[in-house]
């Protein structure tokens, strides 16, 4: 952004330099750039005033650039205050496919388009072509989608907007996201914050999912610095591939999905405005009702314990149920109306213990039936084996110094961990390897997450 300079803050927080903006009157735009020592650094910027040409960034240098944008706060409950942006611009974007859009009426200024955006509950992006003054509403954008290339294209005089406000109804934490984990290979240049004295790629990740100030997409960690580099948006957005940034210092994470581990979640999109009701069914008897009202899309969730969902151990663990998608127009059935068996399985790589595992124990009784102690120390689990595993894929022997089976290990002894593959797998790697203390509960990493 350009215009004159009327104040610099050294942050390492994208959002601090936004809100300290906001707080200055005089203050239309910030520019959050590296500076000379790679720290980065906000300039507050006049945009009514011409500033020094000299004294303003070159473009290589700014992360990111910001101008204020007004709106009635009423209009628009979406947006809170712990929102730092309402839209991020793409410049040079348009849709492939038109489907994902509906035209506004009439030629409109850019202001009244992102506002009628914030306004609406499908809006998740505008593009708005400045010469034509032309709005459309879009129920995609760029980071709701797994590959933008599919969905969007080059143009030459449309911008693309996404909403920032867009509920998402999202809770990010590591029982539910995954990331897919890259190794000497990240970006330190691009982020929203950069936070110093991060001990591992693993701490980095928990600050990604925990981070307030938006949804972290992606995250970078830097073994030599201890930095920790976190971002709202993935390199696959800005058409950047990591592998291109080579160093062995790195490590990086790219989000991939959040799902939930005790429940489906069925997601249904419709070309024209839906009504209606999804229930499941099971047996004439159905259940779990969810009505929607003039919608394009909607979502539905079903606990496993819950609506008559059925429940299989073999082969593999699975959840199943049929869904029924009932238009409203009628009670009627007619070919509007969609029956659906949805099928959730557990990954048939977990081996699920049988159902009839039993504990073999022995007590001893004495008089006024006290238990003293048990005949055995060791508790055998007799389970049986699946008919698709014949033996273990692998085993892990605690040995000793002199490479022999431990018995007992005490503190401060050396030995080794002995594993040995069954199968000849293709690929095969050793990550989150715990050891635990049975008396405390404590558990100690062996091996971290990146191997």
């Amino acid at each position: 952004m350009e215009g004159e300079i009327i104040g610099k803050l050294q942050t390492s927080a994208f959002q601090d330099c936004l809100q300290q903006c906001s707080k200055q009157k005089k203050c239309t735009a910030v520019n959050f750039l590296l500076g000379v020592q790679e720290d980065p650094v906000c300039l507050f910027i006049d945009r009514t005033k011409e500033g020094n040409e000299s004294e303003m960034p070159i473009p290589e240098s700014v992360i990111y650039s910001a101008v204020s944008f007004c709106f009635n706060q009423k209009l628009s409950s979406q947006c809170t205050d712990s929102t730092t942006w309402s839209f991020e611009r793409f410049p040079n974007k348009d849709l492939i496919d038109d489907r994902f859009a509906e035209n506004a009426e009439g030629t409109i200024s850019l202001e009244k388009c992102l506002t009628s955006c914030l306004n609406g509950k499908q809006c998740r992006a505008v593009l708005y072509n400045e010469k034509a003054a032309h709005c459309r509403y879009l129920n995609v954008s760029i980071q709701n989608v797994h590959n933008a290339k599919k969905f969007f294209k080059r143009s030459v005089d449309v911008d693309l907007y996404e909403n920032n406000c867009f509920p998402e109804n999202l809770i990010m934490n590591i029982a539910q996201c995954q990331f897919i984990r890259m190794q000497s290979s990240g970006f330190t240049e691009i982020f929203d914050e950069r936070i110093a004295n991060v001990s591992s790629a693993t701490e980095c990740e928990q600050l990604c999912l925990t981070w307030d100030s938006g949804n972290c997409r992606y995250f970078t960690y830097h073994r030599g610095t201890h930095m920790c580099y976190l971002s709202h948006t993935s390199p696959r957005t800005l058409n950047k591939n990591p592998l291109q940034n080579y160093d062995l210092n790195l490590s990086s994470g790219d989000l991939e999905d959040c799902c939930k581990p005790d429940r489906m979640h069925i997601h249904g999109a419709s070309l024209k405005m839906f009504s209606g009701t999804l229930m499941t069914k099971n047996n004439k008897i159905v259940s779990c009702e969810k009505k929607f009202f003039h919608v394009y899309e909607f979502d539905a969730e079903m606990m496993y314990n819950e609506c008559g969902m059925q429940k299989a151990l073999s082969p593999y663990l699975t959840f199943s149920n049929l869904v029924m998608l009932k238009e409203g127009s009628t009670e009627l059935i007619t070919v509007m109306d969609k029956l659906l068996k949805v099928v959730c399985r557990i990954h048939n790589d977990l081996e699920i213990p049988p159902v009839d595992q039993h504990l073999s124990f022995h007590f001893r009784i004495e008089d006024g039936n006290i238990t003293k102690q048990m005949l055995a120390k060791n508790i055998q689990i007799s389970p049986q084996l699946r008919s698709y595993v014949t033996q273990p894929r692998y085993t892990m022997e605690v040995m000793d110094v002199n490479r022999n089976p431990a018995e007992v290990v005490q503190i401060g002894d050396e030995g080794y961990l002995l594993l040995t593959l069954h199968e000849k797998p293709i690929k095969f790697s050793i990550i989150d390897l715990f050891a635990r203390d049975t008396q405390s509960g404590k558990t100690f990493t062996i091996i971290d997450s990146d191997g």
